[in-house]
């Protein structure tokens, strides 16, 4: 019995995490923001009660009520945006354009006006980003970015996109971190979805846009990190590109920080631009684990 209601559980978790936000749609949601935003953090509490998840935050205080961020966390899963959401702070999210071809979610991040992004495609979709920030802002709204644009794990580096718009429109950046989540649901690694995770959220201080960009983006990688580490928080994801494979699709860089996983990566990478033309890549996608 047990063994089916948690079934049943999983189910309507599944429903509420992929299509309970669009079936509060409609054009409220894209012309009503105050609206949109209490409907999404109602939705959001209704997605962790299902899901059982025991979520804790700290460090809210270092919100200020009425300051417009450019919210910087790393990426782990599909429980993140539904983390991000307790937080109170008035959020639009910064998302891969390619989600927005999903079915329903998709339509709801349309209709919701969450701003699309091609990291792929450098400048042009940078400059939408910023179009679009500068008028979350004038809404009182913070934008949320994933700043490392993938879900491989803790040993990706971050992007430097989110802080070179911090020190254009000259908005703090607020580093959270979240770990645990991808014990949720690991998409796109594992189908399964998990009932009674704990998932840890640490909002840290605010960091002004001060500085160049690259050393905005290293202060801010180096303390979410170091706080996703310390062994107060549940266990982050770690990226093992031997299990993961590379992902050559999508542009990611490895934190030097974590030396060993980059030089794997690295090599993994020449080997398979070395291979032969008429090779499947589906072959060499993985690479070849290190020698002893």
């Amino acid at each position: 019995m047990e063994d089916r209601a948690s079934w049943m559980r999983a189910k309507l978790a599944s429903s509420l995490l992929l299509r309970g936000a669009t079936m509060a749609g409609g054009p409220i949601v894209r012309h009503v923001p105050g609206a949109r935003h209490d409907m999404e953090q109602w939705w959001a509490r209704r997605v962790r009660r299902a899901l059982r998840v025991d979520l804790a935050i700290e460090g809210a205080d270092n919100i200020q009520p009425d300051e417009q961020y450019i919210v910087v966390a790393n990426h782990e899963g599909m429980f993140d945006p539904v983390a991000l959401l307790h937080l109170p702070l008035h959020l639009r999210f910064a998302v891969r354009s390619e989600i927005f071809d999903w079915h329903d979610v998709g339509a709801y991040l349309d209709a919701s006006n969450q701003v699309a992004v091609d990291p792929e495609q450098g400048m042009t979709g940078f400059r939408r980003l910023i179009v679009e920030s500068r008028r979350s802002f004038g809404r009182g709204e913070s934008l949320a970015i994933f700043a490392q644009g993938t879900l491989l794990g803790i040993e990706t580096a971050f992007q430097a996109g989110a802080f070179r718009l911090a020190t254009m429109t000259g908005r703090p950046v607020l580093p959270v971190v979240i770990t645990g989540s991808h014990r949720v649901w690991e998409h796109p690694f594992q189908p399964t979805l998990r009932l009674d995770q704990k998932v840890g959220v640490r909002v840290l201080p605010p960091v002004p846009p001060v500085g160049p960009a690259a050393e905005l983006r290293d202060r801010v990688q180096e303390r979410v990190k170091a706080a996703a580490l310390d062994g107060s928080m549940p266990l982050p994801r770690r990226y093992d590109p031997d299990r993961d494979g590379l992902w050559n699709q999508y542009h990611f860089d490895i934190d030097p920080a974590f030396a060993a996983v980059a030089a794997r990566v690295a090599t993994a990478r020449l080997e398979l631009a070395q291979v032969p033309r008429g090779v499947s890549p589906k072959t060499a996608r993985r690479p070849s684990p290190p020698n002893a």
